[in-house]
This record gives C-alpha cells, sequence and structure tokens, in this order.
C-alpha cells in the first residue's frame, strides 16, 4: 500500500488523501501521463517519490490516477493507492457516479443545455475525437453526454461557462463544445480561430498557450467509508481573475 508522504512533495497541491486514494490540483500546461520516464508528467513525479510506491502500486495502471485531465487541463485528478480501490472508483467512472465540473472559456455563450453524441475516433492514437449523432456512430465510439450552463461574458468574444460531464470521455467537453459551434478559445485542434491572451485582457502581459478548461470540482462515494466526498480545486494563479466572475 502506498505510504502517506504526498503532502510533502513539492510541486503538487494535495486535495486529500488517505489509505485509499488521493485526489490532486494538477497544474495547467503539464501532461498526466507520459509513456517516458524523462518527460515532464503527473504520472512521473509520482512514481519519484522515493520509497512510496510499493509493488502492488507500482503495477497499477498510470500510477494509480482514474482519470486523464489534458495537457492544458487544469484541476481535480483522483488517484487510487491499492487495487481494490482501483476498481472500484473506475466502476463509478463508468457508472456515472462520479460527477465532474468544469470551468471552459467557450467563443460564443450557450444556453443551458445537454449535449449527447457519442464521441470516438477511425483509428488508435488519433489526435483529436469526432463527435457522431446516434444513428451515425461508428464501431469505436462511445455515448458522451456533457451538460452546458449559461455563462458569462469574459472578454471581447469569449465566455465563462460551467461544464459537467456525466461520462468520462477522452476530449469530451472540447468536442462536444466544438459539436455545438462553441469551441474553446485557444483550442486550434478543434477549430478555435481566437487567441486566450487577446480575448482575456488580465492575460495580455503574459505568455499563456492553449485553451482554459479547469476541473473545479468532482463528487463521488468513498470506496471503503461509502460516504459521500466533494471537492472543489481552486483556479490556475494565471486565472485567479476569473473568480471575480459572477456564475449562478
Amino acid at each position: 500500500m502506498m505510504r502517506l508522504h504526498f503532502t510533502s512533495m513539492s510541486g503538487l497541491e494535495i486535495l486529500f488523501e488517505d489509505e485509499d486514494l488521493f485526489l490532486l490540483n494538477k497544474p495547467r500546461a503539464i501532461h498526466s501521463i507520459s509513456r517516458s520516464a524523462a518527460d515532464h508528467s503527473i504520472v512521473t513525479k509520482l512514481l519519484n517519490i522515493d520509497s512510496i510506491l510499493d509493488s502492488e502500486q507500482a503495477a497499477l495502471s498510470d500510477a494509480g490516477l482514474i482519470q486523464r485531465l489534458d495537457f492544458f487541463t487544469s484541476g481535480c485528478l483522483l488517484g487510487a493507492k491499492n487495487e481494490k480501490t482501483w476498481q472500484n472508483l473506475k466502476q463509478q467512472i463508468k457508472t456515472g457516479l462520479i460527477r465532474k465540473q468544469y470551468l471552459a472559456i467557450l467563443e460564443r455563450n450557450l444556453t443551458d443545455c445537454s449535449v449527447f453524441a457519442f464521441i470516438g475516433s477511425p483509428y488508435r492514437h488519433a489526435k483529436k475525437v469526432k463527435c457522431y449523432l446516434p444513428a451515425n456512430s461508428i464501431s469505436r465510439s462511445l455515448s458522451a453526454r456533457t451538460e452546458f450552463s449559461s455563462g458569462i461574458q469574459a472578454g471581447s468574444n469569449c465566455y465563462l461557462l460551467e461544464a459537467c460531464a456525466l461520462t468520462g470521455r477522452r476530449h469530451q467537453i472540447r468536442a462536444h463544445a466544438s459539436f455545438v459551434g462553441a469551441p474553446l478559445v485557444g483550442d486550434k485542434i478543434y477549430g478555435s480561430s481566437l487567441e486566450l491572451n487577446e480575448e482575456l485582457a488580465f492575460l495580455q502581459n503574459k505568455d499563456i498557450d492553449g485553451f482554459f478548461l479547469h476541473a473545479k470540482g468532482i463528487s463521488f462515494s468513498h470506496p471503503k467509508k461509502q460516504q459521500p466526498l466533494s471537492f472543489v480545486a481552486k483556479l490556475p494563479e494565471d486565472f485567479s481573475e476569473l473568480s471575480q466572475l459572477s456564475l449562478r
């Protein structure tokens, strides 16, 4: 079992940990997972902590991480410290029992809506995924649902919205936002023509690449104690001014 040394680990903000699981606030602009030990990622940070991982934990997929967040996505990242917890949390994700709330900056506002579109790719390791209506879905696609709440203007051509991912598909919020004609600002892979630095006044003197997507909250049931848990991750420092905007 993994020892409880995370709180003293430099560079990562730990939101919660006990003998079974851990939750951290992933920084922006870092990979969750890398297949090279030399690369900078959350997994390599976890695996490089001296005397924390025992043989059982090291054998777990991706150092125990239950989900992944994209390179430019920050916020709640959940992991397990043993096989039983890992299996339980994976099942909670599969059955929709883990609820994840996000903040995103989109190119246009959306009224409260639920987007249901299958997500997949015709081939493995594709750089992007595609959305398909149920009748046109392909064999490699999976059903996905995202709920978007009406947002508030954050810049000249962009809006801050809340999104809830009811499923856990790759690039889900990014793909669904683009599917309804409102890609994340700066998300070139999914069709954005704008730049965060140009749209948000408080970023104009900063070197900020990519899009803004923050996993601000997560709710789930503790696998062993069967108690509901809910956590919130603070915004990345460069985007802290967004907290002054009042969403519902």
